[in-house]
């Protein structure tokens, strides 16, 4: 469940997707079965998703110098 409420089972895992452009991603991850979470933090930097069977994950725009702007945090492995 995310986010999270008390007395039901916590979010252990999701995955941040970098992209190029996040909105054309939204739609594409929406025809393939993909909904938009209610509760949106990252502006216009990420968007939070849920797939099919209900698991979170966030689609990220890919920041200057190869990093991520996904929840303020720096990609572990940016690109080359």
């Amino acid at each position: 469940v995310w986010p999270e409420e008390t007395g039901k089972q916590q979010k252990q895992i999701h995955f941040d997707f970098q992209v190029d452009n996040v909105m054309e991603m939204v739609k594409k991850a929406e025809r393939l079965g993909a909904t938009k979470s209610k509760a949106q933090f990252g502006g216009s930097d990420f968007v939070t998703m849920f797939d099919p069977a209900g698991h979170p994950f966030c689609l990220c725009q890919k920041g200057a110098g190869g990093g991520q702007k996904c929840a303020g945090r720096k990609a572990l492995y940016p690109d080359p």
